[in-house]
């Protein structure tokens, strides 16, 4: 929480922040939302932050280094799964029909 309030006190400039610190400060974020608004509003909040890459974001958040280890772990299976469970499949970027749609191919007469 200190970052935070250093930050919001205008003592500390972000910009100065290493990457560490910002997946520090990121954890205490989403730790305080998960908090104050539960599971649901923080998926929602990352999916509008980072849309198909939310899964990943809160994955390297997790890998942080935060001290709250319960805290974090709570992120992991309130968050982090069910953001894995629904975030895009690589696969899908490999054009195919879907299965039970119809073949775009024009069929021959004969």
């Amino acid at each position: 929480m200190g970052q935070t309030f250093l930050v919001d006190g205008g003592e500390l400039d972000p910009e100065s922040l290493s990457q560490r610190e910002h997946l520090l400060l990121a954890a205490e974020n989403f730790l305080s939302m998960l908090e104050l608004g539960g599971p649901d509003a923080l998926i929602e909040q990352l999916r509008s932050m980072a849309g198909g890459d939310a899964y990943e974001f809160v994955e390297a958040v997790l890998a942080s280094g935060h001290h709250d280890v319960v805290g974090l772990q709570e992120l992991r299976v309130l968050v982090a799964e069910p953001l894995r469970a629904t975030s895009r499949h690589p696969l899908r970027l490999i054009p195919t029909t879907p299965p039970g749609a119809k073949s775009r191919r024009k069929k021959r007469k004969r």
